[in-house]
């Protein structure tokens, strides 16, 4: 019962831990700036020392122990072995306190970010309506930078841009650079890491992910490569407590536009551009058309792979994640859902203009 007891104290633990920083003012922002930075400082550093994503590896595992214990579980029932019953009453009390354990590492390292003050508020900025005309202003600066950028980056055999073997150390430089600007963004960054079976997460519609029970950034190494930079720096943000997901996106375009590398300004302009627009489609459809006209051809190549890239994986089980996604995010104070990401577009308006 040592067990049972155990998961249950946890669990006790994660509900008063949430419900504090959730219902207390100002609770979940002291969590932030003095507890949460142990957990990144500890466990962060930890999984950094090692090159690939711890995460990916403890899933596996897991895995693996799920099935080696139900097909001895199954053999021993089929056999007729005796204390089988024990030994599925054991397994599933493991399994309990196991779950409770994770759900305390996302209580301790990511549960509380979510009812912290917003990065706007934090960094004065207000939330403001901005009208089509704004919005076109905005779009049209950001062709500018996106044709003026597209001739800079480098580029593979098939004219697709492509990014530099380290992106990950500039992910770091970006967000270490734009923490001088931010003092919210400052201090440690782990390094961000890609997924060895990236399929899997092209397969859910997954570009990139935070995972609080090992502090680390990841993101797909099959995608596309303009996505690449503004992923890892989004995936960072999360890091340092910004768990929206319009602020993390914000805090990514603001990382790559002022990153010293040229395809890291290029993703960030490219994807600030997709955003924007999509607002624009929805808003003025023959105006959203005219305005694409003026994309250059190599940026309208590196979205068309984009698509067709996507397009190919595109199913139930792309569905199915996307509806957890949402949920989980309604769940998490994001009203909206994954349309929250798109939010990203009032944040940029109003730091354009």
């Amino acid at each position: 019962m040592k067990r049972i007891y155990t998961a249950t104290g946890l669990l006790i633990f994660d509900g008063l831990l949430l419900g504090i920083t959730r219902l207390v003012p100002g609770a979940a922002d002291f969590y932030r700036q003095w507890v949460y930075p142990v957990f990144l400082n500890t466990i962060g550093r930890l999984a950094g020392l090692f090159p690939w994503s711890m995460a990916e590896l403890i899933i596996y595992t897991l895995i693996l122990i799920c099935i080696f214990w139900t097909g001895r579980g199954i053999r021993r029932w089929v056999g007729k072995y005796p204390n089988c019953l024990e030994y599925w009453k054991n397994g599933i009390k493991n399994f309990i306190l196991a779950a409770a354990v994770f759900l305390t590492l996302f209580s301790l390292t990511e549960g509380p970010n979510y009812y912290q003050s917003s990065f706007a508020e934090q960094t004065g900025m207000t939330e403001e309506e901005y009208s089509t005309e704004e919005l076109v202003q905005v779009y049209q600066i950001l062709t500018e930078r996106v044709n003026a950028l597209a001739d800079k980056v480098g580029r593979d055999e098939n004219g697709l841009m492509t990014v530099e073997k380290d992106a990950e150390s500039q992910a770091l430089a970006a967000m270490e650079k734009l923490g001088e600007t931010y003092p919210q963004l400052a201090g440690y960054y782990p390094r961000p890491k890609q997924v060895l079976f990236s399929k899997f997460m092209s397969l859910m519609d997954i570009t990139g992910i935070y995972t609080p029970f090992t502090v680390e950034a990841n993101y797909n190494r099959d995608m596309v490569d303009y996505n690449k930079p503004f992923t890892m720096c989004h995936e960072l943000s999360h890091l340092k407590g910004f768990m929206q997901e319009d602020e993390a996106n914000f805090i990514a375009f603001l990382a790559c536009e002022q990153a010293d590398s040229v395809e890291f300004q290029y993703s960030g302009a490219l994807l600030g551009l997709i955003y924007c627009g999509n607002e624009l489609y929805a808003r003025d459809q023959a105006l959203y058309r005219s305005m694409a006209e003026q994309v250059s051809g190599q940026a309208c190549a590196d979205l068309q792979a984009n698509n067709y890239y996507w397009d190919t994986y595109e199913g139930f089980v792309a569905q199915f994640s996307q509806k957890i996604n949402d949920v989980y995010l309604r769940v998490n104070q994001q009203d909206e859902g994954i349309t929250s990401y798109s939010r990203v577009v009032d944040l940029i308006v109003q730091h354009l203009l």
